[in-house]
C-alpha cells in the first residue's frame, strides 16, 4: 500500500450520507484513516493496513460465543482506527457488547442502530467500498 495516501478523519466517513453510518460510541474527531477493509477474518490482523477502518457483517464471529471483546482487541493489535458493523444479514442488530466503547482505542461503529460505523444492510456493500477512493481521486 502506497505510503503516500491521503488521511481522512472520521467525522469526514460519518458526513457520507449515503453510507448511512452511525456512530455507537463517540469518535475522536482527530481519528484518521487511510483505507477501508472489509473483512469476515475472526483475526485479520496480518491482512490490514494500519489505519484503516475494518468493516464486517459478522459472519465468523457469529459462531462463537461472546466473540466481540477479543475481535476488537485484535483489530487494536493491528492498529485499526475504527471498526464497522452491518446489520441484517447474520445480526438483526448491533450486539449489545459490541458497542461498549472499548479500552482500544478502536472506535466501534454501526450501520444500524447508533465511532466506527455501522451499516445496514439495505446500503449495498458496492456503495460503501468506493468512497474513499473516490474522494482521494478527487483532491
Amino acid at each position: 500500500m502506497p505510503d503516500d495516501l491521503p488521511t481522512l478523519r472520521l467525522p469526514w466517513l460519518y458526513a457520507q450520507h449515503n453510507l448511512d453510518l452511525r456512530p455507537l460510541v463517540p469518535a475522536t474527531p482527530d481519528r484518521g484513516f487511510t483505507v477501508v477493509q472489509p473483512t469476515e477474518l475472526t483475526d485479520p490482523g496480518e491482512f490490514l493496513a494500519p489505519q484503516a477502518v475494518v468493516l464486517t457483517v459478522g459472519v465468523a464471529l457469529s459462531r462463537e460465543h461472546g466473540p466481540f471483546p477479543a475481535y476488537i482487541d485484535r483489530l487494536a493489535d493491528a492498529e485499526v482506527t475504527a471498526v464497522g458493523f452491518g446489520t441484517g444479514l447474520f445480526y438483526p442488530r448491533v450486539p449489545p457488547n459490541w458497542s461498549t466503547p472499548p479500552a482500544t482505542g478502536v472506535s466501534p461503529c454501526s450501520r444500524s442502530p447508533a465511532a466506527p460505523p455501522s451499516s445496514p444492510s439495505s446500503t449495498p456493500s458496492r456503495q460503501r467500498g468506493p468512497a474513499v477512493p473516490d474522494w482521494t481521486r478527487n483532491t
